[in-house]
């Protein structure tokens, strides 16, 4: 028994500034903090992972589009190839 009340003194002179040392409430703060660091790097994971996904259907989506039906644009969006020929037709029907 002394000896816990011997801690809880030390404690609350190294909260109170007297005793060198992390507070207590430097240490919860520094548990949160952490515990939210570690609650992001998991979100940030799996986030990366579903760029991943999504960039590869992305990718297989194209190369379906693009086998013989349409044709990309600059912007990266794909559009008809009939109306890639029109474009390049000018107002009489021939090839501009």
């Amino acid at each position: 028994m002394p000896q816990t009340l011997l801690e809880w003194v030390k404690r609350a002179q190294t909260d109170s500034g007297e005793r060198p040392g992390v507070s207590t409430s430097e240490a919860r703060r520094v548990k949160e903090l952490e515990r939210k660091v570690k609650e992001l790097r998991r979100a940030n994971e799996i986030l990366k992972l579903a760029s991943a996904f999504f960039a590869q259907a992305e990718l297989d989506r194209r190369l379906k589009v693009s086998n013989g039906m349409d044709a990309p644009t600059r912007s990266g969006n794909f559009v008809p190839k009939w109306r890639c020929y029109f474009n390049h037709l000018n107002r009489e029907g021939r090839p501009s």
